[in-house]
């Protein structure tokens, strides 16, 4: 039964990584449900969070739910929000078995579910795959365990770990189909930042350019303390399309954007990212994508904030007084002094380095 269960939950959790980017708030869940050692019918959260995977995979197999064992890589809800909770949907449809791959650390949930399936008289069979579950959907762990969004720290740079010279000039450091994997990165978050430096430098769309995942573009998230983005600037003028935010101080004159479609969001003194990271997860966002430039992505690594850093290092070489990855800091030090290294990819001349950090974040 071991091997039986394991087999159909890898299923569940192949279908719940489909949903990943598109989901927030709620988590991607994928359901699986068995009879006769056939699976009747399949479900993943829909885009937007709703109907939930469980709910997807009842009503696909309808009175042939009777007597089904249902995989689910996360507990099944047992509130009620928006919807009914997924633990009364199985119930009703009358399945025999639920295995779960993990426990939903909710408080809203939080055993609930489970409780209810039970006192059902449902058997339920807890723990399968429990990691790769967690993996799946680290973000919404992330929310609801340190109350902030996972964070991935991308860099691009030259093989000396520079992202642009010393004027500033950095376009296309990385090869090309390096940057459709930065895209593919993009789209599998819920929001991308970058400093309002980088705004202004670069006049970025920060949006998702992979055919066929367009409407997968994150919300866009620029830290702007003295709110200096420009009115003309890409992100601006395309905000009514994709949601974007600035944030900025408590003090800073927001006049100039308040009805072009920007959400302004302010801290409550100067910005501040252990702050920022709780607003976004306010807002929803359960992965965030964090690109640039120099000084924000040292403020992430030294306040602790970075659970996943991917840097893509290019063949070529900048001068030694460009401008540096992470400010003040020479990222093969951080690297080394911080991150043990998870995986490493080449890519055309570009090597692709993903790192997790040695101690616990914040």
């Amino acid at each position: 039964m071991v091997n039986e269960h394991k087999k159909f939950m890898k299923i569940a959790l192949n279908l719940s990584k489909r949903g990943v980017g598109v989901t927030a708030s709620n988590p991607s869940v994928g359901c699986v449900l068995v009879k006769d050692n056939q699976i009747i019918s399949t479900g993943i959260t829909a885009i937007g969070g709703r109907p939930h995977a469980e709910v997807v995979a009842l009503t696909k197999a309808g009175n042939k739910a009777q007597g089904a064992t249902a995989y689910v890589t996360l507990e099944p809800c047992s509130h009620y929000g928006k919807t009914p909770p997924c633990a009364d949907a199985l119930i009703e449809a009358g399945v025999d078995r639920v295995v779960i791959a993990t426990k939903d650390t909710c408080a809203k949930v939080a055993g609930g579910g489970v409780k209810k399936l039970e006192d059902a008289g449902v058997q339920v069979v807890m723990g399968v795959c429990e990691e790769e579950a967690r993996q799946v959907n680290e973000g919404f762990f992330s929310v609801h365990e340190k109350e902030r969004p996972y964070v991935t720290l991308k860099l691009a740079t030259s093989s000396n770990g520079k992202i642009a010279d010393k004027e500033g000039n950095s376009k296309w450091i990385t090869g090309e189909d390096t940057r459709k994997l930065a895209h593919y990165i993009r789209a599998k978050n819920d929001a991308i930042m970058v400093g309002v430096g980088t705004v202004i430098a670069d006049d970025p769309m920060l949006n998702c350019r992979l055919n066929g995942m367009e409407e997968q573009s994150p919300i866009r998230v620029v830290l702007d303390n003295n709110f200096r983005i420009p009115v003309n600037s890409k992100l601006v003028k395309t905000a009514n399309e994709i949601p974007t935010y600035v944030i900025c101080s408590a003090d800073a004159d927001s006049s100039k954007l308040e009805s072009s479609g920007i959400e302004i969001l302010k801290c409550n003194g100067e910005v501040n990212v252990p702050e920022v990271l709780q607003m976004l997860a306010k807002q929803g966002i359960t992965r965030l994508m964090v690109e640039g430039g120099s000084k924000v992505a040292a403020s992430f690594v030294k306040e602790n904030l970075v659970d996943e850093l991917v840097w893509m290092k290019a063949k070529k070489m900048l001068d030694d007084d460009g401008i540096s990855a992470i400010g003040g800091m020479e990222i093969s030090d951080v690297v080394k002094s911080g991150f043990e290294k998870s995986s490493e990819n080449n890519i055309g001349d570009d090597i692709i380095f993903s790192y997790k950090p040695l101690k616990p974040t914040s």
